[in-house]
């Protein structure tokens, strides 16, 4: 008898998520392709306008993920929810 075992899904949280832009950068393909749910609340970003994104799925497609449309370094889920989590600031260049 084969068991299929299922793996907990992760999750990472992305606060002043531009949807627009998402949309326009054939975000709901990839998210699909990497096997990736997203939930997106407008107008609910914690640090001024914008949106909240929660996407969840396993670990290392929400890493990929992250570093190929969030522009994401880290290496690990919880060194990417850092990144997510900096102010947008931090990421300007002056």
């Amino acid at each position: 008898m084969i068991r299929e075992i299922a793996l907990p899904e992760a999750s990472l949280s992305v606060d002043m998520f531009d949807f627009d832009e998402y949309k326009n950068t054939g975000g709901p393909e990839a998210v699909r392709k990497m096997n990736l749910k997203i939930k997106v609340s407008p107008g609910k970003a914690k640090a001024g306008s914008g949106d909240f994104a929660l996407f969840t799925g396993q670990e290392k497609d929400l890493v990929a993920y992250a570093q190929n449309y969030l522009g994401a370094n880290g290496k690990t889920l919880k060194d990417v929810q850092e990144e997510m989590d900096q102010p947008y600031s931090q990421f300007m260049v002056s």
